[in-house]
């Protein structure tokens, strides 16, 4: 019975992360959530090239509609507005907007929750 219990308890505290991938007019993206407050941004243009950015995203503000998360530690200063109604579940078109150094740039997006 106690090992029932704590597989019980194990298994209702599994991990899960929302998973974005993203693309617009030549730049492609990943938005790595693991939870609400912070993850990560990648952004490439594309396998064949070698110019791409791994950033940290922390929750800056929760507005009506989006999570808006401060860029941190990249090659610029920006934000990345991410629909708040999406976190949390599989989702086939999700816009995403990120705002860098005075660039807005709209991708197009599906989402996934994985369990880590």
């Amino acid at each position: 019975m106690k090992l029932f219990l704590a597989l019980m308890l194990f298994s209702s505290t599994v991990f899960a992360r929302q998973y974005t991938q993203c693309s617009s007019d030549g730049l492609y993206s990943v938005v790595n959530l693991p939870t609400l407050e912070a993850g990560t941004l990648f952004l490439t243009q594309g396998a064949e090239t070698d110019n791409h950015a791994l950033m940290d995203l922390v929750l800056k503000q929760t507005e009506k509609a989006a999570l808006v998360y401060s860029v941190v530690n990249g090659p610029f200063k920006g934000e990345l507005h991410f629909p708040q109604d999406v976190f949390g579940k599989n989702v086939d078109n999700v816009n995403v907007t990120l705002f860098a150094d005075g660039v807005t740039y709209d991708f197009s997006c599906f989402s996934r929750v994985y369990e880590d």
